[in-house]
């Protein structure tokens, strides 16, 4: 683990529980579709083991032959609620403008389907922040995969050649395996306490990574 921030040439957010706060929301989603479905109710420790991952590849392994039903249950209920219980996470919007101000482009990435991460995004005001927006079901597969990442590269008209270092900030372990199997080099950056491995650097909160960006951590 390093403990010192590299200076970047990209900067790659992901969005659910790194800048929005979002999972509360998915944890009610999940358990309307098992509701609907008949099933035990999870347990917020139970969610919590997919809380992050691609929906469309843990609805297979979790609903098999239902799993189609299942994601159209899932993301009815997510289309009628999501902009009105949009919340940001303490910070976000200052941490985002902190890292603007480095004049390197700014992506997302995130597991959150393609057509509702676009509307939050608009939603926020944060949207001319990004020059790249990818959601779930756009690449061949989803975060952790490197396709995720290399469709938002691509979009963004960027030439892996020209990253030396890109910060890959998200707050889960498909972020972390993300930056590790991207085509670029990626310094990993974790936000919050959740249980992760790997990762290079950690900051409890957003207003502890802005003060490190602000402060230039001596190396930026």
């Amino acid at each position: 683990m390093e403990n010192t921030l590299k200076r970047p040439d990209l900067i790659i957010w992901d969005w659910d529980g790194t800048l929005v706060d979002s999972l509360p929301l998915i944890f009610m989603a999940h358990n309307h579709v098992r509701e609907m479905m008949s099933l035990p109710l999870w347990t917020r420790e139970e969610f919590q083991v997919i809380a992050h991952n691609s929906t469309r590849d843990a609805y297979r392994a979790e609903y098999g032959a239902r799993a189609d039903e299942a994601i159209v249950t899932l993301y009815e209920y997510i289309q009628e609620h999501h902009l009105n219980q949009f919340r940001f996470i303490d910070g976000a919007k200052d941490v985002v403008k902190a890292c603007k101000a480095l004049n390197v482009p700014m992506i997302i990435v995130s597991n959150k389907r393609h057509h509702f991460l676009v509307k939050e995004v608009s939603f926020s005001g944060l949207e001319k922040n990004f020059i790249s927006i990818v959601g779930a079901g756009e690449a061949a597969h989803d975060k952790p995969h490197a396709d995720h990442v290399r469709l938002a590269l691509n979009q963004a008209d960027i030439d892996i050649n020209s990253i030396s270092t890109a910060w890959f900030i998200g707050d889960s372990q498909a972020d972390i395996d993300c930056a590790k199997a991207a085509p670029i080099m990626c310094q990993s950056i974790l936000i919050g306490s959740a249980n992760a491995q790997g990762y290079d650097v950690r900051y409890r909160d957003l207003d502890m990574f802005m003060r490190a960006v602000q402060c230039h951590c001596d190396v930026l």
